[in-house]
């Protein structure tokens, strides 16, 4: 051996002293630094096969791991010594390319360029053809396109002469991921059968005809993507190649309506022995079949079935967000489908359906929150009109709290005697009626019908947009206009329901809906889109025809002619309710009453009806303090008077029955023409003054805030 040896090292001793320097350069490039770059480059390029998720038509290349990324800058180094030191090297333009691969599969595709441009200088290369697909491909990663086209047809029409059939397969590739990039998906489909002509492999043949069977699908063109699929088994495909396809065959052919074929071919795949391992993909599109035919029990007990058979794989995470939409959009059990949204977004679901499932359960969150408090406040209200009812949840609650205690006694008393062996679990455990013990509101009844109106609309808005459950919609809307009539939401639920019933091909209905807001809510800027609908003006462009009453009332003001004034600001408030002026017409008056005429009683009247029809504009607001002590002023005076008046043989002091003199509030669905706006004052003697908060008076009559732009103030509806 060692004979064999020695005579081997003398032999290439010889050679190389009868070959000369040239052969000397070759062989010592090679042993010292290519072969070593070359064994790194295939070892990172074999390694990012293995890690690739890139399908055979994704544009974008994948990102490198940093284990591979070193590998390549040790190529570039290794290799850059090549080009240093043994330029004279037959290796010397595949060090060249070696470094342009290693910087484009690192995404450095200016650099990556730079090396190729470099090796097109070597004109007898015999890297030449194959270097100019790596420029075109480096021109479609740098966003090049027109460039990289025209290199593209170049080389594939050389590749073609030479008969070069990878790369013009490769070439073509390139091309078809591009059409696909910029949506020519028919174009692209084109050039796939155009490299099925010339490709050999028949390994890369099957791999074409699935991605093109797919490409079909993505334009709706399920005939020939059946048929792509089908004559995938034509070549020699991987494994999961041969599996998928056959599974897509199937989908297909459910897709195309063919049910019973569909599970026959899948039924005769579940049982064949080498895709054991596939079973639950198997299962989960039978179980899509099954929905297809309508059978949704049937496909519902099948995706539950995969739950136990399978665990942790996409498939039956899929198939728990089959069953949670199941339960939401087929049997409308939304609480149901919220538990199942929940467990999705903790299985091994793909992440696309844990993010719809996040979604899901924000919004059927909403949903519980907005039920329950449309309940609450609902309850609340009953407790306010009727005290009875307050009081018989009250002793309800009570009576739960007693047997609860009662309950647990028992159970201490029953462990003590029996042990470990008493079982709690055979009494029925008691229900509690609420979650807390119910509380008399503080709030006023106007504020809770408020509470209520806005979140039935909310509800409304939830079942008609994300839930897609318009009729449950439709109740609430009704709800609030004929249970809530006159409320700041009824112009939008007005438009709502009108939205409704085109969904519903009931254009009568929605126009005359329409036409209520157009006609009674002109000055709400759901107005516009309503005379939208209707084909009309819309009213934004109209003039308020309040504006010129109040106008004319600040001309009597500033004569001093404040009787004339406070009529036309009466009338302006009767006839345009939902007028922004007509606040600002209340506030007037009132602040006439106030400070011009002195009658601080029908002042404060006024801003009764003004704090309560228009309470979140800024004159309620300015008023609100000034009225809340007015009113408890008036109430001392009233307890006193009383007092004085009480018998004095009487012990216990008399429980008054006499209503307050302070004002008294309406209901708020009240009509205008039940309010009575006071001519006079009640009290002519020792009036009450108002505390001086919040005081809007200025050196000139009227407050600046009242001043009327001469142009049309913002139209929004007072109610809003």
């Amino acid at each position: 051996m060692k004979f064999v040896k020695s005579y081997l090292i003398g032999f290439l001793v010889i050679l190389i002293s009868f070959s000369g320097c040239s052969v000397w350069n070759n062989f010592t490039a090679y042993f010292n630094r290519y072969y070593n770059a070359k064994q790194k480059f295939d070892e990172a390029e074999e390694s990012m096969k293995l890690e690739s998720k890139k399908g055979l038509f994704d544009f974008k290349e994948d990102q490198i791991s940093s284990k591979n990324k070193a590998l390549f800058e040790s190529v570039i180094d290794k290799s850059s010594k090549i080009m240093q030191f043994n330029k004279e090297s037959s290796f010397y333009d595949d060090a060249i390319f070696m470094i342009g691969k290693s910087y484009y599969y690192q995404g450095v595709y200016i650099k990556a360029l730079r090396k190729f441009k470099e090796l097109q200088t070597i004109t007898d290369s015999d890297l030449s053809l194959e270097n100019e697909l790596w420029i075109a491909k480096a021109l479609y990663q740098n966003r090049q396109f027109e460039e990289a086209n025209k290199i593209i047809k170049e080389t594939i029409d050389t590749a073609i002469q030479e008969d070069e059939p990878e790369i013009i397969a490769e070439a073509y590739l390139s091309k078809i991921r591009y059409l696909i990039l910029i949506e020519q998906k028919e174009e692209a489909i084109k050039n796939v059968n155009q490299v099925l002509d010339y490709s050999e492999s028949a390994v890369l043949n099957a791999q074409i005809l699935y991605e093109l069977g797919k490409l079909y699908l993505s334009v709706n063109d399920f005939e020939n993507a059946a048929s792509a699929f089908q004559r995938v088994n034509d070549f020699s495909p991987s494994y999961d190649i041969e599996f998928l396809s056959k599974l897509e065959y199937a989908k297909v052919t459910r897709k195309l309506g063919d049910y019973e074929k569909s599970l026959t071919y899948l039924d005769d795949l579940y049982n064949e022995d080498k895709y054991k391992d596939k079973r639950d993909q198997i299962d989960l599109e039978m179980g899509e079949v099954f929905y297809a035919q309508n059978e949704v029990s049937k496909a519902f007990d099948k995706f539950t079935e995969m739950d136990s058979l399978y665990k942790n794989t996409l498939s039956t995470g899929f198939a728990l967000f089959r069953r949670a939409e199941i339960l939401e959009t087929d049997l409308v059990l939304l609480d149901s489908s919220r538990v199942l949204y929940e467990r999705v977004s903790q299985s091994s679901a793909p992440s696309e359906f844990k993010n719809s499932s996040k979604t899901k359960v924000t919004i059927l969150n909403k949903l519980k929150t907005l039920k329950e408090s449309i309940k609450n406040s609902e309850r609340d209200l009953s407790y306010i009109l009727d005290t009875n009812s307050f009081r018989r949840d009250s002793i309800r609650f009570k009576n739960y709290l007693s047997k609860k205690d009662s309950l647990k006694q028992f159970f201490k008393e029953m462990k003590q005697l029996e042990g470990s062996a008493f079982d709690s679990t055979k009494y029925s455990k008691i229900k509690a009626p609420f979650t807390a013990a119910p509380v008399l509101p503080k709030i006023p009844v106007d504020s809770i019908k408020s509470n209520i109106v806005k979140s039935k609309y909310e509800l409304a808005n939830l079942f008609f947009g994300e839930l897609n459950i318009p009729d449950s919609s439709r109740s609430q809307y009704e709800d609030i206009l004929i249970d809530y009539s006159g409320s700041k939401l009824e112009a939008k639920a007005l438009f709502a329901l009108g939205s409704y019933f085109l969904t519903k091909d009931k254009k009568e209905i929605a126009d005359s809906l329409f036409r209520e807001i157009y006609t009674n809510h002109k000055f709400n800027p759901i107005a516009d889109a309503a005379a939208e609908r209707l084909g009309l003006e819309k009213s934004s462009k109209k003039n308020d025809p309040a504006e010129e009453v109040f106008l004319k009332a600040e001309n009597f003001i500033d004569q001093k002619k404040f009787k004339p004034a406070i009529s036309s600001l009466k009338k302006l408030y009767k006839e345009n309710q939902t007028s922004p002026y007509s606040a600002k017409a209340l506030y007037t008056i009132g602040f006439l009453y106030e400070n011009e005429l002195q009658k601080k009683d029908s002042a404060a009247a006024i801003y009764d009806t003004l704090s309560r029809k228009y309470s979140k504009t800024e004159f309620a607001n300015a008023v609100r303090a000034k009225l809340s002590f007015y009113n408890s002023r008036q109430k001392a005076i009233s307890d006193s008077i009383v007092k004085a008046n009480a018998p004095k043989e009487e012990k216990k002091p008399v429980k008054s029955e006499e209503k307050s003199t302070s004002v008294q509030t309406s209901d708020s669905k009240s009509n205008i023409s039940n309010i009575e706006i006071p001519k006079q004052d009640s009290v002519k003697s020792n009036p009450i003054e108002f505390q001086d908060v919040n005081r809007l008076a200025k050196p000139n009559l009227i407050p600046d805030t009242l001043k009327s732009p001469k142009k049309n103030p913002q139209t929004t509806d007072p109610k809003k």
